[in-house]
């Protein structure tokens, strides 16, 4: 249960990001003034986060809080599921790491056939990525090579990822592209996130389009 020590922030936190400030691109994690900006908040700092179980996150304060967003969607399942646990002690105590596309690995293999079988029609082939911008980059990719057309129609609001093959998709702040505009993907059309049914099929209907993205829900 949310159980409240300090302040929030409290002092270990600023503390901590004070460390993080002299080290990391303050393009990362949003602190102080660009926090207060781009949120409209008060002009804090994060917490930072000590450990995580279930659906409670404990800040190195020894705040708990309860996370509203399962990390982004990663913790889905919960933070350090048991069944996630102990999959990842499994793997680590056999192989940490095969090399690619070289050599396989038993485990890549199994993962693969796993997914095939759950996923729907004929889709029975997948690209393994370390991200969501890896799976937009393989998705522009594959369309690009199926279909011969460069363009891609994406939606306001959307996210897609920051990588730079990708970062020209995404609609959810100008500010994200704008600085990489002339060496980011020139063929992008975008319309406001739930479009009628026939402004989407005018806009596939270009000749160039190849690819259409949308997100199931809008954040990043």
């Amino acid at each position: 249960a949310p159980r409240l020590r300090t302040v929030v922030p409290g002092p270990a936190s600023i503390a901590a990001v004070d460390r993080l400030a002299r080290h990391e691109c303050p393009a990362i994690t949003l602190r102080r003034d660009r926090r207060a900006k781009s949120l409209g908040a008060e002009r804090q700092d994060p917490i930072v986060w000590r450990d995580a179980q279930g659906s409670n996150v404990r800040d190195v304060d020894g705040n708990v809080f309860v996370d509203m967003m399962s990390g982004f969607g990663v913790a889905v399942l919960g933070h350090r599921h048991p069944a996630v646990v102990a999959a990842v002690r499994d793997q680590q105590d056999h192989l940490l790491h095969a090399m690619g596309d070289v050599y396989p690995d038993a485990t890549r293999i199994d993962l693969l056939e796993q997914l095939a079988a759950i996923a729907p029609g004929d889709l029975s082939v997948s690209i393994l990525g370390l991200s969501g911008a890896d799976s937009i980059d393989a998705a522009v990719k594959t369309a690009v090579l199926s279909t011969g057309r460069t363009g891609v129609l994406t939606f306001e609001g959307s996210y897609h990822g920051l990588a730079l093959g990708v970062v020209a998709l995404q609609g959810y702040k100008p500010e994200f592209t704008e600085p990489f505009a002339k060496i980011a993907h020139p063929d992008v059309r975008r319309l406001p996130y739930g479009a009628p049914a026939d402004v989407i099929r005018a806009a596939m209907a270009a000749q160039d389009v190849g690819l259409v993205l949308v997100e199931p829900f809008l954040g990043r």
